[in-house]
């Protein structure tokens, strides 16, 4: 094999800088924004926070130094910076960015946090009151530390041992006493297990109820009722009431508590009817407000009196003064351009509900306002708005549909038909996804026995065998 180096010609589609970093700021929510500013504000001298209140700047004085100055007494040094300093110059182009003041009334609407007692820290609270022993303690927190989101205990108990240093005995006492720690049922190994610690808790040792769930719990999920019956000696009736004492139960208690960090959902948007018409606001009256600050006149007219390092400064500063100015304002218009498109396109769900929301791509979005898929997709990622249905993810709007009577209906507006369908039907009776697919048939919407299956599951909603009730 020959190998040389060479040159070959190409074409490379390569993303200006400038272009970067308004993508980059295209993905920020409001909340990461603000702050974005705010760093910028102390990092830039020739960034200024304007005062909602406060009037034009006074620029008098700015204008009346360049006035004063001799238009035949050039500066040599500063044309060789072949810096385009009438352009920085220019009047009104640093007006800055300015949050939307035509909205009528109200305040900005406030973080919705999203926030709760990690299930960790509220067992470790109880586990220091239960154990005197430090060894107790120390075991108890290697547990409590496994722990699963549901309150589960995954790891091997011997393997819990052998990183507290403990005996597996020592482990099985903690971890009985953990058992018996709210919420009831944390610290199982299985669903089994759990829903025997909260029989237990109850007083339930013993009983049809205990014995249904010890012995018989893959036949209970089949509800092989008869099964049971005959295997416990006992009527039907009496297994039917036992298993609606199992399911007042909690297979899942450690799912109330939140094992995360705090999250702050903002709504980005507002989309408010007015007059008939729905109009969209951006929701960035938090994001402070900033212009380039009058001063740098000041500073470039005296230029003549600085060291090359100093005038580099000043302009790598004005420079990213203007740019942050630039961008945050083109971001602002180009989500709200996006959010009017959806909202033309979406004017029956917002009336209507979710059973008329039409099917819509990001492409259709980016040919209405004239920009590329890629960029309606950064532009909509972690943002909300605030709609007359609540608040939604911006990329809820976005979704595939399949063909009806009316023309098209979305997926989400039919997964959410077949949920409606479920919760009314008779318990005893419930509907198998072939009689879906025929009610769904008469709605006017043609959909796969299969598909239905699929969005069923997808909806958590259990086969019809088990949502069947005797």
């Amino acid at each position: 094999m020959n190998m040389k180096p060479g040159l070959r010609q190409e074409l490379r589609q390569v993303l200006a800088p400038e272009m970067l970093q308004l993508l980059k700021l295209l993905q920020l929510p409001t909340l990461e924004l603000q702050q974005l500013v705010r760093q910028e504000l102390e990092a830039n001298p020739l960034l200024d926070e304007v005062a909602e209140d406060s009037g034009p700047a006074d620029e008098d004085g700015y204008e009346a130094a360049e006035q004063q100055s001799d238009p035949e007494d050039r500066d040599p040094i500063l044309d060789e910076d072949r810096i385009d300093w009438q352009n920085y110059l220019q009047e009104g182009v640093d007006d800055g960015y300015r949050p939307p003041s035509d909205r009528q009334g109200g305040d900005p609407f406030e973080p919705i946090t999203v926030s709760s007692e990690s299930l960790q820290d509220y067992l470790l609270s109880q586990l220091r009151i239960a154990c005197s022993d430090p060894a107790d303690l120390a075991v108890g927190e290697q547990i409590v530390g496994n722990l699963n989101g549901d309150g589960y205990l995954e790891e091997d108990p011997a393997a819990i041992a052998q990183a507290a240093g403990a005996a597996p005995e020592h482990v099985l006492k903690v971890l009985h006493l953990v058992q018996t720690f709210d919420p009831p049922g944390v610290g199982a190994r299985d669903i089994r297990e759990c829903l025997l610690i909260q029989l237990s808790l109850q007083g339930l040792e013993g009983t049809l109820v205990w014995a249904v769930v010890d012995r018989h719990l893959a036949d209970l999920e089949h509800q092989r009722f008869q099964a049971i019956a005959r295997a416990l000696k006992v009527s039907k009736d009496d297994v039917v009431k036992a298993r609606d004492a199992i399911a007042r139960l909690s297979p899942r208690p450690g799912s109330s508590y939140n094992t995360e960090e705090v999250k702050f959902i903002y709504p980005d948007l507002i989309i408010e009817k007015q007059d008939g018409e729905y109009a969209v606001y951006n929701n960035d009256q938090n994001v402070p407000r900033v212009r380039v600050t009058p001063g740098y006149r000041q500073i470039l007219l005296s230029a003549r009196a600085s060291s090359a390092e100093d005038r580099a400064y000043v302009v790598k500063k004005l420079e990213s003064a203007r740019f942050i100015v630039r961008m945050i304002e083109q971001r602002r218009r180009t989500v709200l351009r996006i959010m009017r498109s959806i909202v033309d396109r979406q004017k029956d769900f917002l009336d209507r509900g979710i059973r008329f929301l039409k099917p819509m791509t990001m492409r259709h979005v980016a040919d209405d306002i004239g920009m590329h898929e890629s960029t309606v997709s950064r532009a909509v990622q972690n943002k909300y708005v605030w709609t007359p249905h609540g608040l939604l993810s911006l990329r809820f709007f976005f979704g595939g549909g399949l063909s009806s009577e009316r023309g098209e209906d979305s997926v989400k507006g039919i997964r959410d038909t077949i949920i409606e369908l479920v919760r009314g039907e008779n318990p005893r009776k419930p509907l198998t996804d072939q009689q879906i697919v025929e009610l769904l048939a008469a709605r006017g919407i043609r959909i796969a026995r299969r598909t239905v299956a699929k969005y069923r599951q997808e909806d958590r909603i259990l086969p019809v065998k088990l949502r069947r009730k005797l």
